[in-house]
């Protein structure tokens, strides 16, 4: 139940019933008077399984009740559906039919749906055709889409070097020498000569007088 703090306060009232192995069977909801609905009464959904607890029918109740089972007699409700599943020994659908809530069967559509194919296994939905009054519609082919590639690389790859790489010169390949001393200058020499050489020593001065 759903209420709230204003009137009418009433939201709506929902009920469900279940079977015996736990499968839903019903669905009972009860609308407030202040919803756009409030005016329909209750709307009762009711659900039969097969002994794999696959469901096979679903209709709305015309008196809220889900006794009988479907038909033109117990079909209805404000916004009534009645739909009936069948399935292969695989457990795959075969069939979904929507009836005529009325019970008109040429107003019924049918849906087939087809299985296996080169790919994917007996199990792959491989098409599904529809029936119905405006005719029947062309097999639609299930795909699988491909897989995303991964994005491409954005780095650029190495550049491969183009011919034969160049020999280190051997100026640069051999291990550095220390420069020869420098020989001293001439200037330098003789300079170094000329200070260890003795000066001449000027011969005395003679003391002789010439006679007058």
């Amino acid at each position: 139940m759903h209420d709230r703090g204003v009137q009418p306060a009433l939201i709506d009232d929902t009920g469900y019933t279940y079977d015996d192995a736990g499968n839903l069977t019903s669905i009972k909801r009860t609308p407030g008077q202040g919803m756009p609905d409030g005016q329909a009464g209750p709307d009762t959904q009711c659900f039969v399984y097969d002994q794999l607890r696959r469901m096979t029918s679903a209709w709305t109740a015309a008196d809220d009740t889900c006794t009988g089972g479907p038909g033109k007699a117990t079909v209805g409700g404000d916004q009534p559906y009645w739909h009936s599943y069948t399935f292969d020994d695989s457990g795959n659908r075969t069939a979904l039919t929507e009836h005529d809530p009325a019970g008109n069967t040429a107003k019924d559509i049918k849906r087939t749906y087809s299985y296996g194919g080169e790919a994917g296994g007996p199990n792959r939905l491989a098409e599904v055709t529809s029936e119905g009054p405006g005719g029947t519609t062309a097999p639609s082919t299930a795909t699988t889409r491909p897989a995303t590639p991964p994005p491409a690389s954005t780095t650029a790859p190495p550049r491969p070097s183009s011919g034969t790489p160049k020999a280190p010169s051997p100026r640069s390949a051999s291990p550095s020498r220390a420069a020869p001393p420098r020989p001293p200058s001439t200037s330098t020499t003789r300079a170094a000569n000329a200070s260890c050489a003795t000066a001449p020593t000027a011969p005395p001065r003679s003391t002789w007088a010439r006679p007058s």
